[in-house]
């Protein structure tokens, strides 16, 4: 597997988990301006974040990628 292999794979990955995490896809957004997208990503984000407060990472099995 080549370099480049694994980096559009990655950007791949990275491209889906964004999907998810902001529900937001190409086609549903070919009207909006860069504004509304960036106000979508940042309340996504802010909700993330406050979800992460509930988190007790003392019971979570993550491990550190390097």
């Amino acid at each position: 597997m080549k370099v480049e292999d694994n980096i559009e794979n990655i950007s791949e990955i990275t491209n889906v988990i964004l999907q998810n995490l902001t529900g937001l896809y190409a086609d549903q957004t070919e009207n909006w301006k860069v504004v509304q997208i960036y106000q979508h990503m940042g309340y996504t984000l802010l909700c993330l974040f406050e979800l992460l407060l509930y988190c007790n990472k003392e019971k979570l099995n993550l491990k550190k990628i390097y």
